[in-house]
Parts: structure tokens; sequence; C-alpha cells
């Protein structure tokens, strides 16, 4: 996202950590820690979600 729409990006908090995290879901760098996953979407999932929801509405 942050290389192809770089304003948008920077409104989504932590994006760097999102493309991160993305990467090892989608590589399986090193093994997935199913509770750290987990742990993630319990404490973040709702916020970005919410950030997300604006952004589009804005759209």
């Amino acid at each position: 996202m942050a290389r192809r729409d770089p304003d948008t990006a920077l409104r989504v908090p932590d994006v760097p950590s999102i493309v991160a995290f993305r990467n090892v879901l989608a590589h399986g760098y090193d093994g997935i820690d199913d509770e750290l996953v987990w742990a993630i979407l319990e404490g973040q999932l709702t916020s970005l979600l919410t950030t997300l929801q604006r952004l589009l509405g804005e759209a």
C-alpha cells in the first residue's frame, strides 16, 4: 500500500509493521506463532478496521 498510495499509507498507523506481519504470514518466515497472531488480532484488528472504514468512507 505504501508504494501505491503513500498519502493514504501515512494515515494508517504502523503500516511498516502491518506489511512485515503480512510477509511473515504469507511466507512463513521462521514459522508462525499462533499465540502471537491471535494476540495481534485481538489487540489491534479493531483499531485497524476502524481506520480503514473511515478512509473508505472518505473515498
